[in-house]
């Protein structure tokens, strides 16, 4: 699911920086996401999403699918 937010960030064209004062959170909030230092709960997965203009539902969606692939396998 990180790599997928971080996916997300790059084509939303957007730093690490500038999403966190999106966010109202300090730089390190969204760089400890990134490298798997911090886990995410659902409201701020939300929250975090939309800060991007990216839809929720989704991204939830594609994450399933590639989860579900990975069970395949």
């Amino acid at each position: 699911m990180v790599q997928l937010l971080v996916q997300e960030r790059l084509s939303a064209a957007l730093t690490q920086r500038e999403l966190a004062k999106r966010l109202k959170k300090p730089h390190s909030y969204v760089s400890k996401i990134e490298v798997c230092e911090r886990r995410i709960v659902l409201m701020e997965l939300i929250h975090y999403l939309r800060a991007m203009k990216r839809n929720p539902v989704k991204f939830v969606k594609l994450a399933l699918e590639i989860v579900e692939r990975a069970e395949l396998e």
